[in-house]
């Protein structure tokens, strides 16, 4: 009879621990992640992007973003050009700020006034009154990315 008590007990205490699971999720986390990055929520996946003391791993960025590893190697485009004491993909891409936020921190200027020199194509000259939507779509189509 005491093993079946036992069992009797162990069952809820089972069930407790396995509702528990997401909760204790929202105890380590400091907040959502994107939607960009959703899929990455969860404990067992925070050592996917964290490294020892809770630092974010460029190298595991990378290891999914493989266009821009491509890009880093290379020296081109704004991620290419960073040093890498500024490299930190945390510094402009903040996460766990919930589903909605924007990844991408464009500066003072919002998107419209980003420095294109820090990307390596300064608008100036003939370039200055170029529609930079329009460029970025002929660009996409130039790289095959569109």
């Amino acid at each position: 009879m005491r093993p079946l008590l036992r069992l009797a007990a162990a069952v809820p205490l089972a069930g407790l621990l396995l509702a528990a699971q997401p909760a204790r999720a929202d105890l380590f986390s400091p907040g959502d992640l994107s939607r960009y990055h959703a899929d990455l929520e969860g404990l067992s996946a925070c050592a996917k992007c964290h490294v020892e003391e809770a630092k974010v791993s460029a190298d595991a960025c990378l290891g999914c973003h493989k266009e821009l590893q491509a890009r880093v190697v290379a020296g081109r485009g704004l991620h290419g050009l960073l040093t890498p004491e500024k490299r930190a993909c945390q510094a402009c891409h903040r996460e766990h700020l919930g589903r909605t936020f924007k990844l991408v921190d464009w500066g003072a200027g919002g998107k419209k006034g980003f420095d294109h020199g820090r990307a390596g194509w300064a608008l100036e000259g003939k370039h200055r009154p170029v529609d930079v939507r329009r460029a970025y779509e002929v660009l996409r189509t130039m790289l095959g990315d569109g």
